[in-house]
């Protein structure tokens, strides 16, 4: 398509805003609507033109939609190191490794967020600190490094306590839960999200999504089913004014879950057919891995255990493929339930 050969600063700078605006509101469908017309269609500058591609990519990850998303930070990079942009290209790594992560390449994704870190530390940039130091205690989760993981969380939720908004506050306080709940203090993941929950009045639904849903998860655990309802069913009005494909297989995997605790294994693990195979597709391997390791009792007491040993096997090779540390216990306790079907 054929670029206009001028376009009103004004017109530029109120699309990029209302860009922003549907993002913070987890309209990613829409953010990806206006920012093609202004990419395609509008003249920029460089910074609007690394603003643009950045926020898209952003928003095609948080879709689920990787390959695009990478392309698009790529691009943003391109004309960030062109321009010599040294803050553009410290938030672009944190965006980049924010989506390797998402893929599994966590050695790639620490690079990336470690030069974002170093980067904002030098600058004195406390927030985008804050947020690298988020990110690189989710990579520590994944390699099984927990005491590690949990320094990083708390040192990044101080900084983005002092220097970011309560909706930033809320992301790096729901990482810390997620370490909780997988080391099994489910009363102390409880009390962290359902501190989440009141910081996400100043959130956007996007995350908010997850917040309920990982609260839903963590009721189902400690036998609140009725609360889990009630919270999932909170997760799903939220998801009609959100484009995250992820977002909305969270919400779907523990309703499956739910389902399972209520005694409908047919209806769970039909969930957990449509989940796991939407998952895949999107390429989203740290969350198919979790959604088997979930699902695997459900199939052994639905007495499916060869599905079981199949998707069992599955998340086995790609844990030793990435290195994921955080799963071998898991793997290694399922293979136990298989073992004393």
């Amino acid at each position: 398509m054929a670029k206009e050969p001028e376009a009103s600063q004004t017109e530029v700078e109120k699309e990029l805003k209302r860009a922003v605006s549907a993002f913070n509101r987890g309209r990613f469908y829409e953010v990806e609507s206006i920012l093609y017309r202004v990419i395609w269609t509008l003249g920029m500058s460089p910074d609007e033109h690394i603003q643009a591609r950045t926020l898209l990519g952003n928003a095609l990850r948080r879709m689920g939609r990787t390959a695009e998303a990478e392309k698009e930070l790529r691009k943003a990079l391109e004309i960030s190191t062109a321009e010599g942009k040294a803050a553009t290209r410290r938030d672009l790594m944190l965006s980049m490794g924010k989506l390797h992560f998402r893929k599994g390449d966590l050695d790639l994704a620490n690079d990336l967020l470690k030069e974002a870190h170093d980067g904002a530390k030098e600058a004195g940039d406390g927030l985008l600190q804050g947020k690298a130091l988020i990110d690189m205690g989710n990579v520590q989760i994944m390699l099984g490094n927990y005491k590690a993981a949990e320094l990083r969380l708390q040192d990044g939720v101080r900084l983005i306590e002092k220097h970011g908004t309560k909706a930033e506050l809320m992301r790096g306080l729901h990482n810390l839960a997620y370490v909780h709940f997988h080391q099994g203090d489910l009363a102390q993941a409880k009390a962290v999200l359902t501190r989440c929950l009141e910081l996400c009045k100043d959130a956007e639904p996007g995350i908010c999504v997850y917040v309920y849903s990982d609260l839903a998860h963590t009721c189902i655990q400690l036998g609140e089913l009725d609360r889990a309802e009630e919270l999932l069913k909170k997760a799903g009005e939220m998801l009609d004014r959100t484009g995250d494909a992820l977002g909305r297989l969270n919400v779907r995997w523990v309703q499956g879950l739910l389902m399972a605790a209520r005694g409908d294994l047919k209806g769970s693990i039909a969930v957990y057919e449509e989940v796991s195979g939407a998952i895949a597709e999107v390429g989203a391997m740290v969350n198919l891995i979790e959604v088997i390791l979930d699902y695997v009792p459900i199939l052994i007491s639905a007495g499916r255990a060869d599905e079981a040993e199949n998707a069992l096997a599955k998340a086995r090779g790609i844990v030793e493929e990435l290195s994921l540390g955080h799963f071998r216990k898991r793997i290694a306790e399922a293979q136990g339930l298989l073992k004393r079907r």
